[in-house]
């Protein structure tokens, strides 16, 4: 007689009405041995920026930052670097019930956007670069202060003027002196004084504009003229 592989038959049989059982319930292979699935952790909810003062501010002003994770899973918890059109901004905040904020001074004119490089460490997030901001720096306001050597002046003194830039530093602006009392003084654009007749000469000076701040023309100086 011939000899019928009984064992193997049967085993055979027991592997396929598994397979038939696992297809017909919609389970996996890897459920039915054991092996877990992992599921990537979702992007969050929200993760918003803000700017102080917003949206705009003026140059050489501080500007604070500030940043809120949250999602179906609670706070975001981890760190935050922020981005300025794609370079750092800042050293990394740490999230505290899913915010932190920084200060930035020194913004150049214009238009910046403003994004975040987000690092989970509560496994309930992705990491990745999120939100996006504009936050538009504009010229600033410089107070231009002028004041001379000699008050009075002679018609033969030599004037030495001297002028101050206040709020944020003296930019690149050309200078310019000016006078609206021709009939006691002239001056030139370069600043020297002629005395013309006794009286009382005004002197102005402006600062042009430059990248950084608007034209700024400062409160007239006023000169007695005598011989």
């Amino acid at each position: 007689s011939i000899a019928r592989p009984t064992t193997t038959w049967r085993v055979t049989m027991k592997k396929f009405f598994q397979f038939v059982l696992i297809v017909s319930l919609g389970m996996t292979a890897s459920a039915m041995i054991g092996i877990s699935p992992t599921h990537a952790a979702p992007a969050p909810g929200t993760f918003t920026i803000s700017s102080n003062p917003t949206p705009t501010s003026t140059y050489g002003s501080s500007v604070t930052f500030t940043v809120l994770v949250n999602g179906n899973k609670g706070f975001g918890a981890g760190i935050v670097q922020f981005l300025n059109g794609g370079g750092n901004l800042g050293s990394p905040c740490t999230l505290a019930c899913g915010t932190c904020s920084i200060s930035a001074s020194g913004l150049t004119v214009g238009a910046h956007t403003i994004a975040g490089n987000y690092t989970d460490t509560s496994g309930n997030y992705a990491s990745g670069t999120y939100g996006s901001l504009t936050h538009t720096v504009n010229q600033g306001t410089a107070a231009v202060i002028v004041a001379s050597s000699l008050d009075p002046s002679t018609f033969d003194s030599s004037v030495t003027f001297t002028v101050t830039v206040s709020a944020g530093g003296n930019g690149t602006g050309e200078l310019t002196y000016a006078t609206s009392t021709p009939n006691f003084c002239t001056v030139t654009k370069d600043g020297l004084l002629t005395g013309i007749s006794e009286g009382r000469c005004a002197v102005t000076v402006t600062r042009a504009s430059d990248g950084n701040y608007i034209a700024g023309t400062s409160v007239p100086l006023v000169i007695a003229i005598r011989k």
